[in-house]
């Protein structure tokens, strides 16, 4: 996989909303594309593939979220997600 990456830089104090993307290509129709944590991994995000369709799971304290969907990823192409995050979600 390449990885190209891209966001704009703003302090998160004076933000209400994070937008990040970058772009990605592969054939393989499952594994781990993007992984971040915070708290020393208490709360964590992982993006990755699963019979080729994406795969998004995002953990904070008790609550676990996992949501998959949209076309399958591993065709090759270059593919951009897109991930709108809302602070105040995430705070």
């Amino acid at each position: 996989m390449t990885f190209e990456l891209g966001s704009r830089v703003s302090p998160l104090s004076a933000s209400r909303s994070i937008k990040s993307t970058f772009q990605f290509r592969t054939f393989d129709p499952e594994g781990v594309i993007f992984y971040g944590d915070t708290k020393n991994g208490e709360d964590w995000f992982v993006l990755s593939l699963k019979e080729g369709f994406p795969l998004m799971q995002i953990s904070k304290e008790d609550v676990q979220v996992s949501v998959t969907g949209g076309p399958k990823l591993n065709d090759g192409k270059w593919h951009t997600p897109l991930f709108p995050v809302i602070l105040m979600i995430l705070a």
